[in-house]
């Protein structure tokens, strides 16, 4: 089971002295068989998948905790992409912390398969301000799927209302290697869960 825990953001170190957090967040997490070890269930078995796990609810954490600091609430939407990729619907981080039914199947049992990764970002272009948080640990083995998404990738980051960050679980990959030059993204090869989390709340709760 995963639970939040009180985490001081102080403890975080920010490029700058001051905090924000996005409106919306669009989560895009791989769920392909890689990211799991033995079994199909990622939970507390230190595979990569109990990893984006712990992460992404440190980063609901951390959004939450800064959200009240500063008076604002951010909207979550997680996108789970393997051999299809299900969305949940957008809701409030309350919502998602009172165990939002149609969001944790989502997360936990998308029933989408494990052999590939058919990720689809939506671009959004409205006065939102919007965070896309983006995990995989591969190469994209469908034909076109590295330049289709890295080509969306480059254009969502282009406008100012929008951030993306992309971590890559365990080396670097196709569509690391299409973007890591853009200034507009943040890139990141991961190795442990720690530097993930401090990198992605750096973007996240950043101005």
């Amino acid at each position: 089971e995963y639970e939040l825990r009180q985490k001081d953001v102080h403890d975080i170190v920010y490029v700058d002295d001051q905090i924000d957090v996005p409106d919306v967040v669009e989560l895009y997490l791989d769920s392909s068989g890689s990211m799991f070890k033995d079994s199909e269930l990622g939970f507390n078995d230190e595979s990569r998948m109990d990893m984006l796990y712990n992460v992404t609810y440190g980063f609901v954490d951390g959004l939450q905790q800064a959200g009240k600091r500063i008076g604002k609430t951010t909207r979550l939407r997680f996108h789970n992409f393997a051999e299809s990729q299900k969305d949940s619907p957008l809701i409030s981080i309350d919502k998602f912390l009172r165990g939002h039914p149609a969001t944790l199947k989502t997360i936990f049992k998308p029933n989408n398969g494990y052999n590939v990764e058919d990720i689809n970002l939506t671009p959004h272009y409205d006065n939102q301000k919007r965070a896309y948080v983006v995990a995989t640990d591969g190469n994209l083995v469908i034909s076109d799927r590295a330049n289709r998404e890295s080509r969306k990738m480059k254009e969502i980051a282009k406008h100012s209302n929008n951030s993306i960050v992309l971590f890559e679980i365990g080396g670097r990959y196709d569509l690391g290697n299409a973007v890591k030059s853009d200034p507009n993204i943040s890139y990141y090869p991961i190795y442990d869960k720690n530097t993930m989390l401090q990198a992605g709340l750096e973007v996240l709760l950043g101005r």
